[in-house]
């Protein structure tokens, strides 16, 4: 759903955010890429790409306990158990038990889906 400018509001920081915007315009009527939370400042990451360069995969993750934690709105990266990573700054859309499903650009969540098929992976919390 296309964000109106009843869902957004500009305020001034002491300093500013990489990626953020300069006017409640520039968001209006884009669309968020995953979930966000009141109060937290926009970024050009937040906002879904009008060309549809992002995807959600589900992955299974190799530590419940990390899953455990992880919750909707968070940032991670990907990586593989040979150390690799596959994603950097993925949103989490959903958890389920040991599963947790990200936004990603698609070229990387292709890469994170086919590693997922065989292997738990890692992520690593922002």
């Amino acid at each position: 759903m296309p964000l109106s400018s009843s869902d957004v509001r500009l305020v001034s920081l002491t300093a500013p955010v990489s990626g953020s915007f300069s006017g409640v315009d520039a968001v209006v009527g884009r669309t968020l890429g995953g979930a966000a939370r009141a109060g937290v400042p926009l970024t050009d990451f937040d906002l879904a790409g009008a060309s549809g360069d992002l995807a959600s995969v589900a992955v299974r993750v190799a530590d419940q306990g990390l899953a455990d934690v992880v919750r909707m709105g968070d940032r991670v990266d990907v990586v593989s158990a040979s150390a690799e990573l596959l994603a950097e700054n993925a949103s989490v859309r959903e958890t389920r038990g040991q599963v947790v499903v990200l936004t990603l650009p698609r070229l990387n969540a292709t890469r994170v889906a086919a590693m997922s098929l065989d292997h738990a992976l890692a992520v690593t919390l922002r």
